[in-house]
């Protein structure tokens, strides 16, 4: 009887290591998107930091 209920148990901890897994890799790559977001934001804020400078000293020029 422990036999048959180790069986029953062993496909139900597998399929819950695998959503494990794959809620992991999900988070992984929600986590580098965000990232790339972030990067994404601060890269067009100094852009726009920049050209906001260069218009305003072309125009004292």
């Amino acid at each position: 009887m422990g036999d048959q209920l180790m069986c029953k148990l062993n496909p139900t901890s597998d399929l819950i290591r695998d959503q494990w897994n794959a809620l992991k890799l999900t988070a992984a790559n929600q986590i580098k998107a965000m990232g790339g977001a972030k990067t994404l934001q601060e890269f067009n804020k100094k852009v726009d930091q920049k050209v906001e400078h260069t218009t305003k000293t072309s125009y004292t020029n």
